[in-house]
């Protein structure tokens, strides 16, 4: 009998589309935003998207469209965090107050939120078009899994 091999590379293909948004609004707003002009339905997860290499957490909301069967997924690319530091070494105690900003996808910093979509989509290139008539939404586009270093992070 042969010795069987696996090669990792086997598991890391999966099969999704991924959408960048560039908006300052925060997470909550852009799931309600996108809830009422698209009709979709998205809800928080109770635990957020966690790294534990950068011990971060990203805001997380996922929509399951019964109807095409496709799972969407609306995810923060920034997570900022406050570190303070007590220092008493003289009469009055200080603190000083540090604010760190980890990226999901760090070579795309600019980028405020991704929706990666899960499954086969008739009608993505016209949610693709609604998403960009939104007021609040600046621009909102397709991104290519091959541009990305750092596409393991989406696997969730």
């Amino acid at each position: 009998m042969g010795v069987q091999h696996l090669v990792i590379d086997d598991f890391e293909e999966e099969d999704f589309l991924l959408i960048a948004i560039h908006c300052s609004l925060p997470a909550y707003q852009i799931a309600f935003l996108l809830n009422r002009h698209l009709n979709m339905r998205f809800k928080r997860t109770d635990m957020d998207l966690r790294l534990y290499k950068q011990d971060a957490q990203y805001q997380l909301y996922l929509w399951h469209d019964d109807f095409e069967d496709v799972d969407w997924s609306l995810v923060a690319n920034s997570c900022r965090q406050r570190q303070e530091t007590h220092e008493a070494a003289t009469l009055f105690e200080t603190t000083n107050t540090n604010e760190t900003i980890n990226y999901l996808i760090p070579e795309e910093k600019k980028i405020d939120y991704f929706i990666k979509v899960n499954g086969q989509t008739k009608n993505f290139e016209s949610v693709l078009a609604q998403i960009r008539h939104i007021p609040q939404i600046i621009t909102a586009y397709t991104i290519e899994m091959n541009q990305l270093k750092s596409k393991n992070h989406l696997i969730f």
